[in-house]
């Protein structure tokens, strides 16, 4: 399979009932739950297009990838049509920020993949933040935006309730 039939294929599976979950689990606009699809569906069609690379994970989409994982009868659908096995998360040590390089790869091969840089409301600068950790991120899990708190939620967000 291309590139180009991975992503298709990646973007056009049916997952409405994940975001939908991940929304209200995490209380935030479907519209935003919907933007955090695509890009964990770019993200996973990354690693199948380059399977031989350990690609890194930052910001709220961790959460996305969490959620559909628990839905494992699509999780396992999706993986197989865009990759044709499982595509394993295996989350990094969470507490240093010693080995950057994955998720900088990541997002050099997503610049050079889909023709366009990564939403930095979505995909964080972590080499460049005082956040350390490959989940937390300078993105609000709320509203997706730029934040000071960790990927995992924003308390000074009043736009997005």
């Amino acid at each position: 399979m291309t590139a180009k039939e991975i992503i298709e294929k990646a973007l056009s599976f049916p997952m409405d009932h994940v975001t939908e979950r991940y929304a209200r689990d995490n209380d935030i606009s479907l519209d935003v739950a919907k933007e955090h699809e695509i890009e964990l569906k770019r993200f996973l069609a990354l690693c199948s297009i380059n399977p031989h690379k350990s690609y890194g994970m930052a910001g709220v989409t961790d959460e996305l990838w969490h959620t559909f994982i628990f839905h494992t009868k699509s999780y396992f659908e999706f993986c197989s049509s865009i990759n044709g096995s499982y595509i394993h998360h295996t989350p990094e040590p969470s507490d240093e920020k010693s080995n950057l390089s994955p998720y900088v790869e990541m997002l050099k091969d997503y610049e050079n993949v889909f023709g366009q840089a990564s939403p930095k409301h979505i995909w964080p600068d972590i080499k460049n933040s005082n956040i350390s950790g490959s989940a937390c991120g300078t993105s609000c899990s709320r509203c997706g935006h730029g934040c000071s708190s960790c990927g995992h939620g924003c308390r000074g967000c009043t736009s997005c309730h």
